[in-house]
């Protein structure tokens, strides 16, 4: 691959980035960059549009085009690697730098870098991914083109074969819609067979005229009865032409609007890029104090949550051991109120009475009996 010289001034073509992202797809499938990139890093394949202008979602197309030229720095023999979380105007800084030690000159401002879109990354993917070819001697083979005479002669022998083709063709549909019918058929030479042998048509002229007359005037134009211009088109394509020319003449003056506008937003950018690393530099130490902090309250929670399992593995103990209490407690009710329990001592004592007052009666009847019999034996003494 033959790179231009330095002397040569690209042209407006060239400085192009939709040419440019063309010719970065073209050499980065050289490098097998969909093995060696995007299935390591997760990205998709590129477009002819990509860089080209800003994407809907600007943050990652920041990082594709970051991690691209980190993958082609590495390539070209550098070690410069960048952080999705470093600032974009570092990023663009180093890689200027990084350029710079490898020998690649890019006349463009950091800020233009920094957007990920337009000129001036096409222009650094370029640049870098012509440089990586370099690196790996790579170069593109001379083109093999086929002999003109054979060309010629292929071309010349193929419209000839068409012409007769074509010839043929309509010999054949003149036959088969115009047939001449005679009473008798024209005679056939010997020598042609059965399969070479012409085809006749069997429909009749007079049919074959009445159809025509049918089906005629159908097949003609017939205009628009509701008054419409069968024209339209061309008053489209007037309506088209003016438009394109108002279109042309708005042109300038809008454009040089949208400029003002952009070269508004940036400086609006640059402002709040200045702010924010006012902020960051003044900020520091606060940020240091709060980092501090947000260590210390983060071992703070982790020891409470110790505690809390800790109080968590307690508390299950205690109501295992207040569990066994109220067992003991119950066993101890039971046998206490077994012991306490008097009533078969009360039955014991009411016997006990009945049993001496049915002894008592016992002696009463014997002492009546035994009177009794010691006054009969007194009688029977004194008859």
């Amino acid at each position: 691959m033959v790179e231009p010289e330095e002397s040569e001034q690209p042209t407006q073509a060239q400085l192009d980035p939709g040419v440019m992202m063309e010719e970065i797809i073209d050499i980065l499938k050289v490098l097998n960059y969909e093995e060696l990139f995007l299935a390591t890093k997760g990205f998709k394949p590129l477009t002819k549009g990509h860089f080209v202008s800003a994407g809907m979602n600007q943050s990652e197309q920041q990082q594709y085009f970051t991690a691209l030229v980190s993958w082609l720095f590495n390539l070209n023999g550098s070690t410069t690697g960048f952080n999705k979380y470093d600032d974009p105007s570092t990023v663009a800084n180093n890689i200027i730098a990084e350029m710079t030690k490898l020998g690649i000159t890019i006349d463009c401002p950091p800020q233009k870098i920094r957007s990920g879109f337009g000129e001036a990354p096409c222009m650094i993917l370029l640049s870098l991914a012509k440089r990586a070819l370099t690196t790996k001697k790579f170069k593109f083979k001379n083109p093999i083109f086929p002999k003109e005479q054979e060309i010629q002669g292929e071309n010349i022998g193929g419209e000839e074969d068409e012409m007769e083709d074509n010839a043929i063709e309509e010999e054949s549909f003149d036959e088969a819609i115009y047939p001449e019918a005679k009473p008798g058929q024209p005679h056939v030479e010997e020598e042609n067979t059965a399969d070479n042998a012409p085809i006749w048509s069997s429909i009749d002229p007079n049919e074959w005229m009445l159809e025509v007359e049918r089906v005629g005037p159908k097949l003609r134009f017939v205009a628009d009865p509701t008054g419409g211009d069968s024209r339209e088109w061309r008053l489209h394509l007037e309506q088209t032409k003016q438009l394109k020319e108002k279109m042309l003449k708005e042109l300038p003056e809008t454009e040089s609007k949208l400029r003002r506008i952009a070269d508004d937003l940036s400086k609006s950018l640059e402002r709040i890029s200045a702010q924010e690393r006012k902020i960051n530099t003044s900020m520091g130490e606060i940020t240091g104090n709060y980092r501090v902090q947000a260590n210390a309250l983060n071992e703070i929670q982790l020891r409470y949550k110790q505690s809390n399992e800790n109080v968590a593995e307690l508390s299950s103990q205690l109501q295992q051991i207040n569990e066994k209490i109220d067992e003991i407690q119950d066993k101890i009710d039971k046998q206490g109120k077994i012991v306490t329990n008097t009533s078969p001592l009360q039955a014991i004592k009411e016997a006990l009475k009945s049993l001496k007052a049915e002894g008592r009666d016992m002696e009463l009847r014997g002492a009546v009996l035994s009177h009794a019999l010691f006054q009969a034996k007194l009688r029977e003494k004194s008859n």
